[in-house]
């Protein structure tokens, strides 16, 4: 299992949780496509070097392919079957790509990643990327996009390193213990008030 930041393998980390859903047949297509390009030229320059973590889950439609991938890109593409602590997965990779879900973005931001948004279905998913892009935590781009908006991600550590922070903000990470604090609260101020409650004397004057 791939470690954070560039513990573990070869320089950055993207987890391709992309095209899952309605676009999962084309998900093999745009984890290939991803790894041959990583390493064109684009106006002189090579591609970032990154690592793609890929859960295809149980019941991928491309599994046959993605293997195949995983097969020939070695040290570039690491494929996951179904797993309980995607959590692990999110936070070794330094952004998430999928579908915006409202539970993916959520376990995005909790985990403090920046999400890319590779297919948007209107309604709630909408409004999860508009959210994204206001707060600077994420953005929306076409699958044959893809390519070249990780290759400027991860040629800027700074803008990086800046959408990581916003998505932490936005995760609120304690936000489970605050709840549960705060209902502690409220639990030990009702018993307080019910004891003194039971312990009023009514008299008859």
């Amino acid at each position: 299992e791939a470690g954070g930041g560039n513990r573990g393998a070869r320089n950055e980390h993207v987890d391709v949780r992309a095209l899952r859903g309605l676009l999962e047949p084309c998900r093999a297509f745009a984890v290939h496509r991803l790894l041959d390009e990583q390493h064109a030229v684009v106006l002189g320059e090579p591609r970032q070097d990154y690592q793609i973590l890929n859960p295809a889950g149980s019941n991928s439609a491309d599994a046959a392919a993605l293997q195949q991938l995983a097969a020939t890109y070695k040290d570039r593409c690491r494929l996951y079957g179904w797993r309980s602590d995607i959590c692990h997965l999110i936070c070794a990779a330094d952004l998430v790509v999928g579908k915006p879900g409202g539970l993916t973005v959520s376990e995005t931001l909790a985990c403090g990643r920046p999400f890319i948004a590779t297919c948007c279905l209107g309604g709630q998913e909408m409004h999860n990327v508009q959210f994204l892009q206001t707060k600077k935590a994420g953005m929306h781009v076409e699958p044959e996009q893809l390519p070249d908006t990780l290759n400027s991600l991860f040629g800027n550590p700074a803008l990086l390193r800046n959408m990581k922070r916003n998505a932490y903000q936005l995760g609120r990470p304690g936000a489970a213990a605050a709840v549960v604090a705060e209902v502690e609260n409220i639990l030990q101020k009702a018993d307080k008030g019910a004891r003194r409650f039971h312990n009023v004397s009514v008299t008859n004057s």
